[in-house]
């Protein structure tokens, strides 16, 4: 007993009155019974900001980097699933569920597809499409696994910068100011103003959030990109060499200000030649343009 079959569904996998991955991020405003939901969401800045979280969560639902995690948690709890004798769903549609690529058709619906088409309709929502080119609130980042809300708000100007691009597998054009060969992270300023970094950090571990202090001078441009090597330099001077390096097997970065993280991106393992960021939405491994706009 307590033990259900494969046709069993966990909440949120399908299109029921209950959710599903077309559940529109902005249902319920007209409903009066949700007044906070409805009065905090009628605040062009505080809708902004949840809206730009939102593209955050749904940016991290990509595969190449949520799958990862995803299969370390099922190697982790994988043995326990099979010993529960009171599990609400078979140990094979806990595989199946939680499987890489597709079972046959009429299975059980699997975490993947979910990833993939939440993130699809969520990013393809008008609303959030249209946030690139609007004035928010808050950094428009990636990470795979978790969206970190900081609870202090950042100036609409520092909230502009973005963690745009990385490459941390080596490559001859891969060279830096030292005339290395280095690992690189481009950030860029999606604002209509110039954007400090003095007092931000640069951390590839959130347990030292202030890893690389940026130096105090350091800025960027309107619409531009600035370009930090990540050759674990420890000298301490004015350039942008970062003290730690990247690895090619993939990890997460954070921009940090005083206040809080104002941008996180995560990025899967990468070949050489291969870099990973955002072509304006949707996050990918890319042909690598530092200093320019990203292609896919």
């Amino acid at each position: 007993p307590g033990q259900g079959g494969p046709e069993r569904r966990g909440p949120g996998f399908g299109e029921s009155s209950g959710g599903g991955y077309a559940l529109d991020p902005l249902t319920g405003l007209e409903d009066d019974s949700k007044p906070l939901r409805s009065k905090l969401l009628a605040n062009p800045k505080l809708r902004q900001r949840y809206l730009q979280y939102v593209r955050e969560i749904a940016q991290s639902l990509d595969w190449g980097v949520f799958g990862a995690q995803v299969a370390k948690a099922k190697q982790l709890i994988e043995e326990s699933v099979k010993q529960d004798t009171r599990k609400l769903m078979t140990t094979q549609a806990f595989l199946e569920a939680t499987a890489d690529e597709a079972g046959k058709e009429g299975s059980i619906p699997m975490l993947r597809t979910f990833a993939d088409e939440r993130a699809k309709y969520l990013l393809n929502h008008d609303e959030i499409k249209n946030l690139s080119t609007e004035p928010v609130l808050v950094a428009a980042s990636s990470s795979p696994f978790r969206a970190i809300v900081p609870v202090d708000q950042f100036s609409p100007l520092t909230s502009m910068v973005t963690i745009n691009e990385v490459m941390a597998s080596g490559a001859n054009a891969n060279e830096d100011s030292k005339n290395q060969v280095a690992d690189w992270i481009e950030l860029k300023n999606a604002g209509t103003q110039a954007v400090s970094l003095g007092g931000m950090y640069l951390t590839d571990d959130m347990r030292h959030a202030r890893k690389w202090k940026f130096p105090e001078d350091t800025t960027i441009a309107p619409g531009g990109f600035l370009l930090v090597w990540a050759d674990g330099s420890n000298k301490a001077d004015d350039s942008l060499h970062a003290n730690f390096k990247l690895s090619k097997e993939g990890e997460a970065l954070a921009l940090v200000s005083e206040r809080g993280v104002v941008a996180t991106l995560s990025f899967p393992a990468l070949s050489q030649g291969q870099s990973y960021g955002s072509d304006g939405g949707e996050l990918k491994v890319l042909k690598p343009s530092p200093g320019q706009p990203n292609e896919g």
